[in-house]
């Protein structure tokens, strides 16, 4: 399953053949696996490609209370790599987000640094982990200048709010968050290819060429939330190819993810049009 990244793509290995992201947001899986529930059914519920990235929250405040080093202890790190073996097991990648929440969670940058340092101990040579620092950095209370890139592992530096260029520069691969606002939704994507390219509208070099992932779109559901949430399916189609056009992979975000929730059958049609705009030749 090792991949390589050779300038804004990532490929296998193996045969160096171009990797196209296909991943799911299932944000507590990791708390849920740690809590003793069975992965290989929730997986077997989630699989639509050969080879899936899973993408799970390593803290939490907001969705769900979950402090890693006060509620687990040694615990939360010796699960790590059975989790990691877990998943490559199920032909599937892992994309762990280290900091989430950390300004309730983890406000302390000394203490921020140990945990980055443990997580990426536990996550190095690993070949299946592809880790992201944080999710939407300057609203979770951490600051990138902060962090050295941690090794044995392709590393993602985190993402930003909204339509907002990810932290400068980059480790080894980007990820960019469309906004969710109609019209713009439609091309929300568009703007992920300058952030891969490392460049600016006027084509400035701002930073290398790097993969650049579509981390977190509009979520799906059976209902519409403005803004929010989608239940159109064609929605969905657009926002899988224009993430292939314009980056090299999408997260499938969902309602039901947030809390690692069964989806409904609207919502896995909504992930398998997805994928399946995604994976076009």
């Amino acid at each position: 399953m090792k991949l390589v990244i050779e300038r804004d793509r990532f490929l296998r290995e193996s045969d160096r053949s171009q990797f196209d992201w296909c991943g799911h947001i299932d944000f507590m899986l990791f708390f849920r696996s740690l809590d003793g529930h069975s992965l290989e059914d929730h997986i077997a519920e989630r699989k639509i490609v050969e080879e899936q990235v899973v993408v799970t929250l390593m803290m939490s405040h907001y969705i769900e209370h979950h402090n890693p080093i006060d509620d687990y202890g040694e615990r939360f790190f010796q699960h790590i790599k059975p989790f990691a073996r877990a998943l490559r097991d199920l032909n599937c990648y892992w994309m762990p987000i280290v900091f989430a929440d950390a300004q309730v969670i983890m406000p302390a940058v000394s203490t921020q640094v140990y945990f980055l340092a443990r997580c990426a101990n536990e996550f190095a040579g690993e070949d299946n982990v592809l880790p992201s620092l944080g999710n939407e950095l300057s609203k979770n209370g951490i600051n990138p200048a902060n962090f050295s890139r941690p090794e044995g592992n392709y590393w993602s530096r985190g993402s930003e709010v909204s339509d907002t260029a990810p932290y400068r520069p980059g480790w080894d691969w980007k990820e960019w968050h469309p906004r969710r606002d109609w019209p713009k939704i439609l091309f929300g994507n568009d703007d992920a290819w300058y952030v891969k390219e490392g460049i600016d509208s006027g084509f400035n070099v701002l930073d290398r060429a790097m993969p650049c992932i579509i981390t977190e779109p509009i979520g799906f559901w059976d209902r519409d939330i403005p803004n929010r949430r989608s239940s159109d399916p064609n929605l969905a189609r657009v926002i899988g190819g224009t993430a292939r056009y314009f980056a090299r992979g999408v997260n499938f975000h969902s309602e039901e993810g947030l809390k690692s929730q069964p989806w409904t059958p609207n919502t896995k049609q909504c992930c398998e049009v997805m994928f399946k705009a995604m994976r076009q030749s």
